[in-house]
Parts: C-alpha cells; structure tokens; sequence
C-alpha cells in the first residue's frame, strides 16, 4: 500500500504543528474526508465550522468513530483522536499527500471524464482490468479535486491498474496529482450549463485532464461525442494518441456485426475481435461503454480473453442503471434505477434503457427535473416531454416545475415530490410493469429510490 508514516507526514506538511502528538509510532494506508468511505488506517480531515469539506467533530462522535490522525486547521479538543496535526492550509495539506501518494504508485493510472456515463464507465473499466489482478477505482463518487486527491492517496502500491473518475470541477488540480497514463472521454453534453457556458467550454475544461498526461499518453474518445474533433486536437498538440471507439468504419474499437438471435456482437479491437453474446444485457449504453473499456486494453496491450466474461458479470450500480425485482401483490415488477442525476443526454439513455427491456405489463416512467442547465432549462425539458410524447409510454410521472405547462402528454401526471411516490407505488404500479426512476439529486429522488429498496427488500435483477 501507499503507506504514510508519521515521519513522512512530518517531511509532507512542514508546515504542521502538533496539537496532540502521536503517543506511538504510527502507519497509516489511505486518506479520508467523508465519512460513508472512512476506514481505520485513513488520516481524516477534520471540517470544523464553515469549513467545505472534511468530517465534522460531532459526525464523528455521532458515529463512533475514532481517528488515529486527525489533520485540523485550528485546535480540537475533547475527541477520542490519537494524534491531532494542525495545518494552516488543509487543502494544500490534502493535495500534497495525494502528489505523494501518486510518486509511489507503479500501476497504470486511468482517469475517466464525460458528461454522462463516467460513474458507470469507471466501473466496468475498474471490473474488466479487476480480472487481471488487483484495481483501486473511485469510491462513493468522489470525482472533483478533494475527491480525486483521497482516492489517489487511499490506493494501494499493489494495486495493478488505478481508474479514477476526474470531474471537470477542479481538473487542473486533479490532473496534476493523478498524471494520468490513459484518459477517456465518454461523451460532452449540455451539463452543468449554468456553470459552463456551452459544449465548446466544457469540452475545453474536460481537455484539461491533459496537462498532466506525458507525451506518448493515450487518450479513448467517443468518435459520435460532441467537440470530437476539437478534443483529439487538443489531445495532439499536447503529444497523446487519440484512440477511437464507437461504430465509425475507422474506429479502433468497434461493433463489426450482430447476430439478433443470441444478441451477440462482434467487436474489432485493433486488429484482433471478440464476440460478446447477451451484449443489450445491461442496455445499448452500457455496451458503449464497454467499447471505452475495450480501448484502455488496447491502450495499455492488456490481454483481451477476459472480457467477454467481464461484461457478462458487470452488475450496473444503484442508482445508474441497477434493475431491481420488487416483491409486490401478484407477484413483481422491475424497478429501473437510473435515480442518480439526470442531463438531457443521460435522460434519453435512461428512457431508451425502458423502451428496449421486456415487459409484461406496463412501461412507466418517474422523472424529476434536469438542474443546472441554465437558459436551455424550458426548452430542453419541452424536447424531452414531445420525445416521450412520440414513444407512447402507459404512464409519466414528473417531478419539477420545469414539467409544467409542458403540453398535453397522454399518461402524464405532475406530482409534488417524492413524497408522492409511495402511495403511487403501493396502490398504482402492478406486477409485470418496468418502472424507471430518474432525475437531478436536487429532486432528492435518489435518495427516495434508494430507502424505498432497502425497505422493499428488493432483489438485483
């Protein structure tokens, strides 16, 4: 593992002053600023009042949970730590430690960005190369700066391939600390508008991932993505190889056919093929982003005999994309679990996912709606509602002003929010229907989903 030692973090922050010195000597194998991902060897930061980041002194007596470090911008008493460094600066403190941590790991590091998709890519990248040997990937979705900085500084000098998620807030940060070998765009959509501007922008900022990339990196592009061209220019100017996947001809990785009747693909990777049966399995968007996954093995000249095995037992994450079987009077129905965030882009696949699986009974749609997206806000939720309108759902249930006065969509019902949803899961969804669940984490419908699966006891489909 990369391991801290007292003596290291002493040489790291010299600049740190001891509140309470360490009675012992101490090892220590990760970082921690968020306490759902905090483990017992992590040096924990400390938020203290008005304060963004860290693990506050009550979540921490709250929780039970007993620091052995505990990095503080100010004096701290009356916690059951065993030592207490206090830093002048906690955010340089943090991005130190990660640097550190990167100059200790051998391993191939991966970072992944994109509009959409870049949780679920990161994962099926992280499973596939976790056939080979040992992976760190990201955890609980930490993607910006800080969240880059603990991951990179928890993984382990073991550790054959790293995959980190890389947002585009704080790239540049985030960029310099992982030195990614291999990046890969899974798409730039109109996300996050209100802060971004236009496509142009963000595909800019996204580029940034390359200023800490060295020449001869490689760099995994989505050939149909918006501000293709202008992103593998930038990509050449900094010295990188651009690899292509998607189903251009000229593509590096691509499907080549597909036979309907055992849904089995054919996919070119470089010059050798492989044949992926069940490839719609997990949905038509998860089978793209099984090609970005197929472009890092070309990449990096990994062995491509596991993959196929790979996909097949890849289980999508709660939240995107999970299926789930939900006990209910008459026998059950699937709950599509795309609940975590939502973009015009994202929105689609998730609705494209409910039009393609199997269905008994009836195809509903849960959707709360799409924040951040600035001026395009009206009209990018009225496209949404005629596409749905074209289809020819059994049911919408929506979420959000921005649905309203949206026109006369057969089967469309407004509801307050999520607090709706119970009653209309209990007395209004029937055995054999396939209920998808998406919207912006601001509609707080992830959170819903999430507590109405535990409470169901539903099972992964």
């Amino acid at each position: 593992m990369a391991r801290f030692s007292i003596s290291d973090i002493v040489e790291l922050l010299p600049d740190g002053r001891w509140i309470v010195p360490p009675s012992e000597p101490l090892l220590f194998t990760g970082v921690s600023t968020y306490l759902p991902s905090w483990r017992p060897d992590d040096i924990t930061f400390l938020r203290r009042d008005r304060e963004t980041f860290g693990i506050s002194a009550r979540a921490l007596r709250e929780s039970g949970t007993v620091p052995r470090l505990l990095i503080t911008s100010g004096p701290e008493l009356g916690l059951p730590e065993t030592a207490v460094l206090q830093v002048p600066d906690r955010q340089r403190a943090l991005m130190k430690l990660a640097r550190a941590a990167r100059a200790r790991l051998p391993a191939p590091l991966i970072g992944v960005t994109g509009s959409a998709g870049k949780t679920s890519t990161t994962a099926l990248i992280a499973h596939a190369l976790g056939q080979l040997g040992p992976v760190y990937a990201s955890r609980v979705g930490a993607n910006t700066a800080r969240g880059v900085a603990w991951n990179l500084a928890s993984a382990r000098e073991e550790d054959r391939h790293i995959v980190l998620e890389m947002a585009i807030a704080g790239m540049r940060d985030s960029t310099a600390a992982a030195r990614p070998d291999v990046a890969v765009f899974t798409n730039i959509h109109a996300a996050h508008l209100v802060h971004h501007g236009d496509l142009r922008t963000i595909a800019a900022r996204k580029s940034r991932m390359f200023e800490g990339m060295r020449p001869g990196g490689k760099v995994i592009l989505n050939s149909s993505m918006s501000e293709r061209d202008y992103v593998a220019e930038l990509a050449h100017a900094k010295g990188l190889e651009v690899i292509f996947y998607g189903r251009r001809p000229e593509d590096h990785v691509r499907p080549t056919g597909y036979d309907p009747e055992r849904d089995l693909v054919r996919i070119a990777i470089g010059e050798a093929l492989i044949d992926l049966p069940k490839c719609n399995r997990h949905g038509v968007h998860m089978l793209h982003n099984f090609l970005a996954a197929c472009g890092v093995h070309l990449a990096l000249g990994l062995s491509l005999d596991h993959l196929a095995a790979a996909f097949a037992s890849f289980a999508p994450l709660p939240g995107r994309g999970a299926r789930y079987a939900v006990p209910h009077p008459g026998g059950l129905f699937t709950l599509l679990d795309h609940s975590y965030n939502a973009n015009p882009a994202s929105m689609r696949v998730a609705l494209a996912e409910l039009l393609a699986v199997p269905v008994e009974g009836r195809r509903i749609a849960v959707l709360g709606e799409m924040a951040e997206l600035g001026e395009t806000a009206a009209a990018e939720h009225h496209r949404l509602m005629q596409d749905i309108a074209k289809v020819g759902l059994d049911r919408i249930y929506t979420i959000g002003a921005a649905y309203q006065r949206q026109g006369s969509v057969p089967g469309h019902q407004e509801l307050r929010g999520p607090e709706d949803l119970a009653q209309i899961f209990e007395n209004e969804i029937a055995a054999g229907d396939v209920v998808m669940v998406k919207g912006s984490n601001s509609t707080g419908l992830n959170a819903w989903v999430s507590k109405y699966i535990k409470d169901r006891s539903a099972s992964l489909n």
